[in-house]
């Protein structure tokens, strides 16, 4: 009997390897931190600089730990450091200087303040682990919150406040909050990673510096880590996954100034809660193919995705196909075509290409399309989703044309027109619109006049906070209460009220542009142009929209368009080539999509099938080669022997149920002319022995794994090449196997 303590003595060699594991690993993520901090908020200095000085004050900060400073020594010591550079800095150097090089000692002084607080951080920090047994804890809890802090802006959805976040999205390519769901993954498997890589198995204690003690752990279960963290890797997925789809739809809509892009009949794709959240994230780049000057809405432009024309008792909502025809109802990557309608007059056609910069889930463009088909992207830059090309029957009348014509389509059936007709049964609607076009003769002159109205009264603000009863009416706490809202309380207060007084509305949804702040012909759409206006219909004209331009604005995210991207997308575009659909009767609109069963593609299980192969090698050299890892010589030939037999179990040379390992050895002797007894032995003395005492040291441990390995390889090259191949014992690890 060797010794009989539970674990063996940390010997000194160990001792030294454990503290420089943990003094490089805090070196490592110091750096880390620092060059990750430096991207979010831009110190100002050169981030080789600061890492230098995080290196220099946790090695310093480590060697001094590690004798016999006292805490106060420690804090005189950093003082004097402050000290000597207010007398380098602050004294000495501004003398050194002639007056036309006033401002290099104050640069200078700046740079090396900041380095000289990065080595103060990080050699506090790194005197308070070695000295005081909670540092980590409280470390950890820092650095968490200083993430929480750094991201705190996001708060409601506002991805466009902090530029960390819209950055690496357009950077990558990637939707902001998904980048915000990777960012909080990346967090927490760093501070875990750190938590990890600075709690080796001894870590030396300097909290009483002249009896310096090792505290010990317990035995590691490599196998359990490795399944615990399998699990932990998938309980981790499946709530960043949850946590995205929890938040998808309303981070859309609150970048979207509470205008969505979907058109499901029965249901709205807007929002009467709060818009905040609007953001200027590119959305879109569209190029105009020609001029439009006859837009009467200039320097405006409205471009229509869907339109809201059913009333369900609470809002306007989704028509069904007999509706709004036309409404494209297509998504991007479909392709449309409709007739032109010869009633209406004084419109001609616009061709527009869109190229998407967003998911988006319907296509949009100018008014009235009749066309829409597909472009091949560019092939100088990912940036693009998708891309489109429009032709459009565009509007080219002047509004004052419009003043004495008659509203309504002669081709509606009654029940057309009562569908366009039906509004909120709250009187008020129609007592306020007719006390509001009482002096109006005409009916589009009244909705002149209710557009006018609402613009005077209108307060435009991102944050209304109405409360509304659940299946209470959005619209009547602004309309008839404060008047503060957003472009969907505008649009259905329009809508109910010229409704109300006899003329056929609806609700038109998408974009709404400013062209002045185009370039060549090219428009870029940001979220924060998303938009939501009333239309009415005006007979030989069509759908016209009739808006609120408030003149009072509380708040809003409008930015001028950054004219700097704009170029460098349009830099990206080439000559647009559209794409012939596969199948034409398929994409057509109206047609519904396939959703047969189909097989999947080869590319659909690369991925599944490569992160398969990697955990069942990954497994399976473990089990082979586990002990070599660190650990006792018992514990080390259990893991040895558990290979050998996994060697064999592979190579079709199992051991039975029941069956010990004296009886195994002497089949696999008799079968096959090896014999693993030596080991045997040694292994069933270490495990039934009484005596608590090691029964093997490592040089008998490499002894008789050597003599094992040359036993094992009598085995034919074919079973050799079975063992190396057959993944069976990793299935059996997993299903609880007896070695």
């Amino acid at each position: 009997m060797r010794h009989t303590t539970p674990y063996p003595p940390a010997r000194p060699q160990s001792d030294q390897t454990g503290f420089w594991t943990v003094v490089t690993m805090r070196v490592f993520f110091g750096i880390l931190f620092v060059l990750v901090l430096d991207y979010a908020v831009d110190l100002g200095t050169s981030p080789a600089l600061l890492c230098v000085t995080m290196a220099v004050g946790v090695l310093g900060a480590s060697r001094l730990a590690a004798g016999r400073l006292t805490h106060l020594g420690f804090v005189l010591l950093l003082g004097a450091l402050y000290a000597l550079f207010f007398f380098l800095f602050e004294i000495v150097s501004p003398r050194l200087y002639v007056s036309e090089q006033v401002f290099k000692p104050y640069v200078l002084a700046r740079h090396a303040g900041l380095g000289l607080a990065v080595l103060s951080l990080a050699a506090l920090s790194t005197w308070c682990f070695w000295r005081l047994k909670q540092a980590l804890v409280f470390e950890l809890i820092a650095l968490a919150g200083l993430s929480v802090f750094l991201l705190a802006g996001h708060r409601n959805y506002r991805f466009d406040l902090v530029k960390t976040i819209n950055n690496l999205a357009w950077y990558y390519n990637l939707n902001p909050l998904t980048v915000l769901v990777l960012l909080g993954v990346a967090i927490f498997l760093g501070l875990s990673g750190y938590f990890f890589a600075t709690t080796p198995t001894s870590k030396p204690d300097f909290s009483r510096p002249r009896h310096v003690q090792i505290l010990h752990r317990g035995p590691t279960n490599y196998f359990g880590a490795i399944i615990l963290l399998i699990l932990a890797s998938l309980l981790l997925s499946l709530i960043s996954v949850d946590t995205y789809r929890r938040h998808r739809v309303t981070a859309t809509l609150r970048t979207q100034k509470g205008v969505g892009d979907t058109h499901k009949e029965g249901l709205s794709p807007l929002t009467f809660q709060s818009a905040l959240g609007s953001s200027n994230q590119p959305a879109a780049l569209v190029r105009l193919e020609g001029d439009y000057r006859q837009n009467p809405f200039m320097p405006m432009l409205y471009l229509r995705e869907s339109a809201l024309s059913h009333f369900d008792g609470r809002e306007l909502v989704a028509a069904g196909p007999g509706y709004d025809r036309d409404v494209s109802r297509t998504k991007p990557s479909q392709s449309y075509s409709a007739d032109s309608d010869t009633t209406l007059d004084f419109r001609i056609p616009v061709t527009q290409s869109i190229y998407l910069l967003t998911e988006h889930n319907l296509a949009f463009g100018i008014d009235y399309p009749i066309y829409i088909t597909g472009l091949k992207l560019p092939t100088t830059s990912s940036r693009f989703k998708s891309a489109y090309r429009v032709y459009s029957m565009a509007p080219a009348f002047g509004l004052d044309e419009i003043k004495n014509l008659p509203v309504g389509d002669p081709r509606w059936s009654p029940a057309e027109r009562q569908h366009y007709l039906e509004t909120n049964p709250d009187p008020r609607y129609h007592d306020l619109a007719e006390r509001i076009s009482a002096d109006s003769s005409t009916p589009v002159e009244k909705a002149f006049a209710v557009a006018t109205y609402l613009s005077k009264v209108a307060t435009y603000t991102l944050t209304p906070h109405h409360q509304v009863e659940a299946g209470g009416d959005p619209v009547a706490p602004f309309l008839f209460g404060d008047n503060r809202g957003y472009c969907v309380h505008f649009a259905h207060a329009i809508s109910f009220m010229l409704r109300s007084i006899g003329i056929p509305a609806r609700i038109g949804t998408g974009y709404l542009t400013d062209l002045s702040q185009s370039k060549d012909g090219h428009i870029l759409l940001r979220m924060s142009d998303r938009h939501a206006w009333a239309e009415v219909f005006i007979s030989g004209r069509g759908w016209v929209p009739f808006d609120v331009k408030p003149e009072k604005v509380e708040s809003h995210a409008e930015t001028p368009v950054d004219l700097g991207l704009l170029e460098e997308l349009m830099g990206l575009l080439g000559p647009s080539e559209e794409i012939l659909p596969k199948n034409i009767i398929d994409d057509e609109a109206r047609v519904k999509d396939d959703t047969g069963f189909r097989l999947p593609q080869i590319k659909d299980l690369t991925l599944p099938f490569a992160l398969l192969l990697t955990v069942l090698v990954v497994v399976k050299v473990y089990l082979l080669y586990s002990w070599r890892l660190p650990g006792g010589p018992e514990k080390r030939l259990k893991r040895a022997y558990r290979g050998w037999l996994v060697r064999l179990h592979d190579a079709g040379i199992r051991r039975g149920y029941g069956e010990t390992r004296l009886e195994f050895d002497k089949r696999l002797h008799a079968i096959m002319g090896i014999t693993l007894t030596p080991t045997t032995r040694v292994l069933n003395a270490a495990n039934y022995s009484a005596d608590s005492g090691e029964v093997i040291d490592i040089p008998e441990l490499h002894s008789l794994a050597s003599t094992s390995n040359q036993e094992l390889k009598r085995l034919p090259w074919t079973k050799k090449v079975l063992s190396l191949i057959n993944p069976a014992s990793v299935f059996a690890q997993l299903g609880g196997g007896r070695w």
